[in-house]
């Protein structure tokens, strides 16, 4: 069983069920061996083997296992379908509830989410999951009673840094929806500082390190681990969080000829390594598992892939990958970082993100490697700026997909209508259609954010240039 999950992580499907289809034949109602089981099958296009596991545990309490059977059933028999059985499970405890929420909200269904998020809220007000996420299904109003709960959590010296910093963030987006900017900013300095407390970062290490990247993958090594006779030829999709990389992605998605895996976290962690100690080897294994992974299913001819943080590994997967192709999303750092800021990503995985100075430091840093990577991998490096997106949509997405060698599609205009799970900040936003409504927004902020602003205009990145 550990065998299976440690391929299963290494998305090595086809090993994990040669492992896991004697022991569920054994155990079929085990519920750790059928969650890898379930998991693997329908990775390999088999999602109507994995509903059949159904019957056996519809009844089991942990979510986990739901969560696969209605991503099985969503892959079998559709999308309607998997809510529906989905929201068999709202009879259940809070916990489950909300969970199920986020799972709603991640396939689009904003009104359902919104309604089991509030039935959480009012069972268990010292937890501020379910009003972050209420926040990312739609628009607070001023006479919402929740604002009064948030402001207590917010104060409630009871609870830990962690869940009165959430409690502000969720409470500055509803200050922000009912147009109170003054408190939206105090709420997210006063969350957002909460949240630092409790993590310990040093950016010049960080920034320390994009440089010594730079250092270490020049051209010459990528040429020198090229990897010849590799057939995968994916298109990885980076950028900082919230510059608009889960629009493209989904404009992609829409592409007949696309097949999207979202973030696939093997492949990281083996260009990881390989970034980090370059080799043969280690270049080879990357390699071999991109083979394994990126292999478009029939009818597709390319494969997308949007683990924002391979923004790093670019040398290491170009080398790995020869006929790879790499898109950077790019939108103003003002704009990108006051998101950054408002959006309480996970504190351990984004420690960079909750001081405006050190956001701004990181933002260089980040934008110095990219201007490395341009210069490396030049003709497979495509620059897709966030404000030329939504400002002339179908003039940007020709240029995409004609820099992607794709023929143009015009449902890629129609982002909004894509039926995809979406499973980061972007819940709300990316069911929406095409709009530029976002451009500009740290004006509303501009003196709150002088500490950002003034380092990236001493560098010159006031437009993200």
């Amino acid at each position: 069983m550990n065998l299976a999950s440690a391929y299963a992580r290494l998305e090595r499907m086809a090993e994990a069920l040669e492992l896991t289809t004697p022991l569920v034949a054994e155990a079929p109602e085990a519920p750790d061996l059928v969650g890898v089981h379930g998991r693997a099958l329908i990775r390999v296009g088999r999602a109507d083997e994995a509903v059949e596991l159904l019957p056996g545990l519809a009844d089991n309490p942990a979510f986990s296992l739901h969560d696969v059977l209605a991503e099985a059933i969503a892959g079998a028999e559709g999308l309607d379908a998997a809510m529906e059985y989905a929201l068999q499970l709202s009879d259940t405890p809070s916990e489950t509830q909300q969970r199920l929420a986020a799972l709603l909200a991640e396939w689009g269904e904003l009104g359902r989410a919104g309604e089991l998020a509030r039935s959480g809220a009012d069972a268990t007000p010292h937890d501020p999951a379910p009003y972050r996420l209420l926040g990312l299904c739609g628009a607070w109003s001023s006479d919402d009673p929740l604002i009064n709960l948030m402001q207590r959590g917010a104060r409630d010296e009871s609870l830990s840094p962690v869940k009165r910093g959430t409690f502000s963030l969720a409470l500055a987006k509803a200050y922000l929806d009912t147009g109170d900017d003054a408190a939206a900013f105090r709420a997210l300095a006063d969350g957002n500082r909460m949240l630092r407390g409790v993590v310990d970062y040093d950016i010049a290490a960080d920034a320390g390190w994009m440089d010594r990247i730079a250092g270490i993958w020049s051209a010459e090594t990528v040429d020198r681990f090229r990897q010849g006779g590799r057939k995968a030829a994916p298109v990885f999709i980076v950028g900082l969080p919230r510059s608009g990389s889960t629009l493209v992605e989904t404009i992609l998605s829409r592409h007949a000829a696309v097949h999207d895996l979202g973030e696939t976290p093997a492949i990281f962690t083996a260009a990881r390594r390989a970034t980090e100690a370059p080799g043969p080897e280690a270049i080879s294994a990357l390699a071999d598992a991109a083979e394994r992974i990126f292999a478009p299913p029939a009818g597709k001819t390319l494969t997308t892939d949007k683990l924002l943080s391979n923004f790093q590994n670019l040398g290491a997967l170009a080398a790995a990958l020869p006929d790879a192709r790499f898109v950077e999303m790019r939108r103003d750092y003002r704009d990108t970082c006051l998101s950054i800021f408002q959006s309480d990503l996970t504190p351990t995985a984004h420690p960079y993100s909750m001081d405006l100075t050190e956001l701004a430091h990181y933002a260089l840093a980040y934008d110095r490697l990219m201007r490395h990577w341009s210069e490396v991998l030049g003709d497979r490096f495509v620059r897709v700026r966030y404000e030329d997106v939504v400002t002339d949509p179908e003039a940007e997405i020709r240029r995409l997909l004609e820099r992607l060698g794709l023929d143009w599609d015009p449902a890629c205009l129609e982002p909004d209508k894509s039926r995809r799970r979406i499973n980061t900040m972007s819940v709300g936003q990316a069911r929406k259609p095409i709009s530029n409504s976002s451009v500009g927004r740290w004006e509303r902020f501009a003196a709150e954010l002088e500490p950002l602003t003034l380092v990236l205009e001493r560098h010159g990145l006031v437009h993200g240039a």
